[in-house]
Parts: C-alpha cells; structure tokens; sequence
C-alpha cells in the first residue's frame, strides 16, 4: 500500500507539470462523442435499418469495435508520451499519434478483445448489477500490462497477453490498487458533478439548468480526464520495474524492491 501510494503521488505531481498528457484522454473522449454522433445519424438515416435484426447486430458490433479501437488508440499514445516523460523527454501529443499509429495494425486484434469484454461486461451489468464491479475490476486487474507491452516492447496481441500474465503474477497487488485508486479519484469532481446536475434537474428552471448542469457535466469529464491520465503513468513506473528492475528518476523515492513480489 505505501509503494503503491508513493507512485500515485509521484504520477500527480508528473501529471501536475506534464499537462500534455492530459489531451489524450481528452482527444479519446471527443473522438468518441463524434463517433456517437455519426452512430446516431447512420441509424436514423438508412431506411429500413432499425426494423432489421441483422443489420443491427452488424452495426452494434462495429460500433463496438470502432469505440474500443479508439479508446485503445488514445491509450496507446497516452503510454507511449508517459514513457517518453519518465525517460526525460518532451511529451507531445503529435509523438503520441506517431507512436500509436505505429502500433496501429497490432492494436486491432487487442481491439476486438476489447470490444467483446465490453459487451459482455454490459450484458453483466443488466443481469448481475453487483457482480458486475467485481467483472469490471477483475478484467482491468488482469489486462493492466497488456497495452505498455504491445506498445513499448512491440509484442503481438499473445506475446502481451503472456507478459502480462507473468507480470500479473508478480504486481497483482499494485494493479488492484492502480485500477481502485485512479477509480476513486475520479470520483473526487464526479460527486459534486452529480450533485450540481441533480440539483439543476430538480430544483432549478431556465437557462440556470442548463448552465448548471454543464459545469457537473465537466466536473465529471475531468475526473475522468485525470484518472485516466494517472492510470497511464502508473502503468508505466510497474512496467519499467518490471522489464529492467528501475525506477524512473522522479520515482527514486519509491522502494522497487517492494514492489515485485519474488
């Protein structure tokens, strides 16, 4: 808990003068809301669509796999410039495009992992509500060194796959606390977001309800926005531990050696 907590402190304070890494998070969530978008017209516009049960299917699953193709994208680029800060260089988000783009084809198959995880935590989550944190947590946990290892050590969907088992075995605590922690601060804003909306759809009218509510809204895109942003360097310090046994320069203070468990 000390060590894990001593690198989520350390990934603020890299986060706090490295606000570049936080315009992936916000690329990956506007990139999403176009898709949503041009989702929304495709269904409406093509006649005939929504009274087909196979077409539907059709799109649903593409939609699915385009939404986690992106979020992998972002991810990707996030790591790889989170990477480049912890080795003293400059993030930019134009280096993380390129990186990303360069894993672009490898990313496809853990892509459709994705997308098909998703689903099925979705389909949980209408028949086992409660179960369905547990799913969500556990899927996180396990896949948590599976993107760094495609993305910094050019490995194949299975060849990540096997190294993040083996280093699941050795940091299965760290990744609980990683996935819990930067979960919980994005609850931080996302309580008085919920609040703020709660109140300007029950007790406000006018043009207040909507100028309320927006500002919720953004309270809890921004807690998203950080945690996701957290949760991509403290990927990276487990990662760099894991492949050659260091600490990262802004990190000295942690003891690696409590970090793996041997």
């Amino acid at each position: 808990m000390a060590s894990s907590w001593e690198i989520l402190k350390a990934s603020a304070r890299i986060l706090r003068s490295r606000k570049e890494l936080a315009m992936f998070p916000v690329l990956s969530g506007c990139t999403l809301g176009i898709l949503a978008i041009a989702l929304a017209i495709v269904i409406v516009s093509i006649p005939g669509l929504q009274d087909s049960t196979a077409a539907l299917v059709i799109v649903v699953a593409a939609s699915y796999f385009i939404g986690a193709y992106v979020l992998t994208f972002w991810q990707a680029a996030l790591i790889s410039q989170a990477d480049a800060t912890l080795d003293g260089g400059d993030p930019s988000v134009g280096g993380g495009i390129a990186r990303a783009t360069q894993a672009g084809v490898r990313l496809a198959p853990w892509a459709a992992v994705v997308a098909t995880v998703s689903f099925l935590l979705n389909v949980a989550e209408r028949r086992l509500p409660v179960l369905n944190v547990v799913f969500d947590l556990a899927w996180n946990v396990t896949s948590f060194q599976v993107l760094p290892m495609m993305v910094l050590e050019g490995e194949s969907v299975p060849g990540a796959v096997r190294r993040a088992k083996e280093a699941f075995r050795a940091v299965w605590g760290r990744n609980i606390i990683g996935v819990a922690s930067t979960g919980l601060i994005s609850l931080v804003p996302a309580v008085p977001g919920a609040v703020l909306i709660w109140l300007a759809l029950t007790k406000l009218d006018g043009a207040m309800i909507v100028v309320v509510a927006l500002i919720g809204v953004l309270f809890i895109a921004a807690g998203a926005v950080i945690a996701s942003a957290l949760k991509g360097i403290y990927q990276i310090v487990l990662h760099h531990y894991l492949v050659d046994r260091r600490m990262p320069e802004a990190f000295g203070g942690v003891d690696g050696n409590q970090l793996v468990r041997t």
